[in-house]
């Protein structure tokens, strides 16, 4: 089974690489390193995204890294999405889809569950270690815009654009009695590239501008979070031992703004094929350059009443002021915020109820200050998710299809709005044959 999953996840890893990047139009990934993905995974995108505070026994939160170490079993992570939005401004419209493989993670606990049942000796510290592989940040843009002069031709402008980045990550968490802490240790990589064309409309005398731009991306990312447990009915739990335990989870996390640098070129040509023009105006191939990504703060509550019930609120700011590219030094951005309630229910949380009873059923809400300012005006993010984690047993494992429904908007009423829904799926398989002491008579 071990060897199954580590094939399965280097092949995902690869095949994510080369098919996300999939033409669409979103305007607004123009800016900055272009639109950024939602770090968790999708139970938790289900719940509005809880990530800062929440941590269970087969459940993989990428986003604290201090979670790792409540794993009890194995676990495998992989997701689908697909979204239809319709973007439109004043005067036009154009809907558009998209869908892709988004996500792998693999994680566990160090030591199996079973051999403490069997060890007389009770420790108190557990340890989790995770690797995940997942975009960071799509950019795909498509956007035509006309400047009409009346003596002569219009000028059309054409902006297009594709890429991203994509983060690499080897997490480790440890957990003594309540208190649990982790790191992720990674890598940010991805190739942007954007391209402009200046054309007079009507006019086959002229010669058109044809401006591209391309550059490859590294940075190292680390980041780090603590969780810690609070049990509220500990009493309780002492005296009847089928009692739910019933407690509070508080988490703290942060990423330090680490530095990136690139690698890019530049080409600037004109055309024209009915005079046979085609003039290299400017080219340079050796463009070396550097930046800076945000500081990032997160924190949030969640309650746990046994498996049954869980809610939480969860918060994140961003320094955006602070981010810096030298190769592309003209924007702006502002630090942003981002603010998330949302929870789960379960009706028959000991899992000898129905099919419909033992499903898990999710829903969320968030808003986000988005960091781009375009045309001097600020964009918002917002949206409501419902959804489901529907068990099968896999190898006599408990798993399950986790999927959700994201409903919202992004960018701003009065320049350019998506208005979108989005299908999340995901597949958690568990294993609880990892690492077991096997003794011999």
């Amino acid at each position: 089974m071990i060897q199954k999953l580590w094939i399965v996840f280097v092949f995902c890893a690869v095949w994510m690489q080369s098919v996300t990047g999939q033409v669409y139009n979103s305007p607004y990934s123009r800016y900055g390193i272009g639109d950024f993905t939602d770090p968790n995974f999708v139970l938790l995108r289900g719940m509005g995204g809880l990530g800062s505070s929440y941590a269970d026994n087969t459940t993989i939160n990428p986003v604290n890294p201090a979670s790792y170490s409540s794993l009890t079993l194995a676990s495998y992570d992989v997701s689908l999405y697909a979204e239809y939005a319709r973007v439109s401004d004043a005067s036009v419209s154009e809907d558009r889809w998209q869908g892709n493989l988004e996500y792998l993670g693999l994680a566990f606990p160090l030591r199996n569950y079973k051999n403490e049942l069997l060890d007389p000796k009770k420790r108190k510290v557990k340890f989790g270690m995770a690797f995940f592989a997942k975009p960071y940040s799509r950019i795909s843009y498509n956007v035509t815009t006309t400047e009409v002069r009346e003596e002569t031709s219009n000028i059309l402008r054409n902006f297009t654009g594709e890429g991203g980045t994509y983060q690499l990550a080897w997490g480790n968490s440890v957990k003594y009695k309540s208190f649990s802490a982790g790191l992720n240790l990674g890598i940010l990589y991805g190739l942007i590239e954007d391209k402009q064309q200046v054309v007079l409309e009507n006019d086959p005398a002229s010669v058109s501008d044809f401006i591209t731009s391309n550059y490859s991306m590294r940075s190292f990312l680390y980041d780090f979070g603590v969780i810690y447990e609070l049990v509220l009915n500990k009493k309780e739990l002492e005296e009847v031992k089928s009692a739910k335990k019933k407690k509070l989870n508080f988490g703290l996390r942060g990423t330090p703004g680490t530095g990136f640098i690139t690698q890019g070129e530049y080409s600037h040509f004109g055309n024209n094929l009915n005079l046979g023009i085609n003039d290299t105006i400017e080219l340079n191939q050796a463009i070396a350059g550097t930046g800076q990504l945000p500081l990032t703060i997160g924190g949030g509550i969640t309650y746990y009443n046994g498996n049954r019930i869980v809610i939480g609120i969860d918060a994140e700011y961003k320094q955006w002021s602070s981010y810096e590219n030298t190769i592309r030094p003209s924007q702006t951005f502002i630090d942003s915020y981002r603010l998330a309630i949302g929870g789960k229910y379960r009706p028959d949380d000991r899992g000898f109820g129905t099919f419909l009873e033992r499903t898990t059923y999710t829903g969320g809400l968030y808003y986000e200050q988005d960091p781009r300012i375009v045309a001097g005006e600020s964009l918002t993010n917002y949206g409501i998710r419902i959804g489901a984690s529907m068990p099968f047993f896999y190898q006599q494992n408990y798993s399950s299809v986790n999927f959700n429904f994201d409903i919202g908007q992004r960018g701003n009423a009065t320049l350019i709005r998506e208005n979108f829904i989005r299908l999340n799926v995901g597949l958690n398989f568990n294993d609880d044959s990892w690492f077991i002491q096997r003794k011999y008579n």
